[in-house]
């Protein structure tokens, strides 16, 4: 049984992004996720990504969604729209097109965040729904996750 006066455990706490025990956590709770659900984390299954770009007739991006399909859902990680461009519809072009794409890939939903001072009343106007919400984040503002069904 060991020395009750001594430390059980030691912990050791580091700041950078390539720590190797970093990767080792990762790669454990992975390891839990295939043997849990394999039908659902099969590490052979790669992720599709959809990255959807709009130029300007001069050939500049404007716009572009950045998203990725887990399962049946279209991940929206990142929506942005030249400052110059908003309000003209192509944010809203660009949602749509991202969606058609996820539903040609079976996906039934989209998810995104968003902060209170960004988009919010823009994503319910095209139906997307707040699921959740986190306060004070950052201090004095709010954090959501919107969810649209497509059916």
């Amino acid at each position: 049984m060991g020395n009750p006066t001594e430390p059980r455990y030691h912990f050791s706490l580091t700041e950078t992004a390539d720590d190797p025990d970093r990767g080792f956590v990762r790669r454990q709770l992975q390891c839990f996720n295939v043997q849990t659900l394999p039908q659902f984390f099969d590490p052979a299954v790669e992720v599709p990504y959809l990255t959807l770009i709009a130029r300007d007739a001069a050939g500049l991006v404007v716009g572009g969604v950045v998203a990725e399909i887990h399962w049946t859902s279209l991940q929206i990680e990142y929506l942005w729209v030249d400052e110059g461009q908003r309000g003209s519809g192509l944010g809203r072009a660009l949602i749509q097109q991202a969606e058609a794409a996820g539903r040609e890939r079976g996906c039934t939903w989209a998810a995104l965040t968003t902060f209170d001072f960004q988009a919010r009343g823009f994503y319910e106007k095209l139906g997307y729904r707040v699921v959740g919400e986190q306060t004070d984040y950052p201090p004095g503002h709010s954090y959501y996750w919107l969810r649209h069904d497509f059916t």
